[in-house]
């Protein structure tokens, strides 16, 4: 009895071992039919359908990009549609610079009165949801007596950012 469960346990340790080298071996096997079959593969496609598939493979790249290059995207109908409401009707202005990227604006006009330029400054800087910082960086008298000024506006970053609301 016990003759029979040595040789029975030698016969199932043999076949283990047997079976390792023949899994192996037949992973090898198949390793290499597909890296023949993709060799093949690759010599049958036509030069069009590699430039086909760079292209897909191009456009799938532009595409995962596109929530990267909406997320830095900048607008300018905020800041417009601030300034609309933040201007003094006393004021009129004659020149506009924006720099979306960097949140600048050079604001050039002209007023009656030292007084209402003044106010205008208030209304700007009385808005932190909108500009970070003003600064007036030019004021002169022209010939006709209207005082002529230069605002230097940082702006906030959410006024000139892509949200998506209302576009």
């Amino acid at each position: 009895m016990e003759s029979a469960f040595f040789y029975f346990s030698l016969a199932v340790l043999i076949a283990m071992i047997g079976g390792f080298f023949l899994l192996n071996y037949l992973s090898q096997k198949t390793d290499e039919e597909i890296a023949s079959l993709t060799a093949t593969l690759n010599k049958q496609k036509s030069a069009e359908e590699k430039a086909l598939e760079d292209e897909v493979l191009s456009n799938q790249k532009r595409l995962s990009d596109f929530p990267n290059l909406l997320a830095q995207h900048k607008v300018a109908t905020e800041f417009f549609r601030r300034l609309e409401g933040m201007t003094s009707p006393k004021i009129s202005f004659t020149q506009l610079t924006l720099h979306p990227i960097d949140g600048t604006v050079n604001l050039g006009g002209e007023t009656d009165s030292f007084e209402s330029l003044g106010q205008q400054f208030l209304l700007f800087r009385d808005d932190p949801d909108a500009i970070q910082d003003v600064r007036i960086t030019k004021v002169t008298l022209n010939t006709e007596g209207r005082v002529e000024f230069t605002f230097l506006m940082l702006l906030d970053p959410s006024v000139v950012n892509y949200s998506g609301a209302g576009q």
